[in-house]
């Protein structure tokens, strides 16, 4: 079956760059990341801001033992840091570390659409699911007695988007995470014939 064949196949959503690759035994299914606009970069580049700024004041103190920020709390004669604040001060260096752990774990999460590249191998013996981000690759494979299929699930409240499962006995991975509603539906519908293909 060629993919001119599949019943709205060719007729692609608007935007729509998933890439279908068919050899002779197995298709491919690459879903590559978004394209990130400006405003998508805007909330990493204040945090590497904010973060760049806590570094340089965070150097001034452990240097000169001088507060940049409330400069009025350097009561000592010299205009040096008092030493009841410098018995205490060193408790925010864990707060701060923390603080940039969750920062660069969200950073991580807004910005992981723009870096995933996800890709389906559908042949005779199941499918191959690779999902690749910079530092990591995982990859599963559903065997092909086990498949059920593509299921476009719709969230029962209406408040969040659908999400496409591919089904099998005892495992659901969720594909296509970062697409499109319209590009979910085409990739459910080409995903469930091409099953069928093999």
């Amino acid at each position: 079956m060629l993919l001119q064949e599949i019943p709205g196949a060719t007729e692609r959503p608007a935007g729509c760059n998933i890439q279908v690759t068919q050899g002779a035994d197995s298709t491919e299914i690459t879903i590559p990341p978004r394209k990130a606009t400006w405003i998508d970069r805007v909330p990493t580049i204040l945090y590497i801001g904010s973060l760049l700024a806590f570094l340089y004041i965070g150097a001034v103190f452990f240097i000169s033992k001088r507060l940049v920020i409330a400069p009025e709390l350097n009561i000592e004669a010299g205009g040096h840091i008092s030493r009841h604040l410098t018995q205490n001060i060193y408790w925010l260096v864990p707060v701060w570390i923390a603080f940039e752990i969750i920062g660069w774990i969200t950073v991580y999460f807004v910005q992981r659409p723009f870096y995933t590249t996800e890709t389906l191998r559908i042949d005779r013996s199941g499918v191959t699911i690779t999902r690749a981000l910079p530092f990591s690759r995982r990859q599963s494979v559903l065997l092909k007695e086990n498949l059920r299929g593509f299921r476009l699930r719709q969230d029962p409240q209406g408040m969040w988007g659908s999400r496409v499962e591919l089904q099998a006995v005892g495992e659901t991975i969720e594909v296509g995470e970062f697409t499109g509603e319209a590009e979910r539906e085409w990739l459910t519908s080409i995903g469930n014939a091409l099953l069928g293909r093999y």
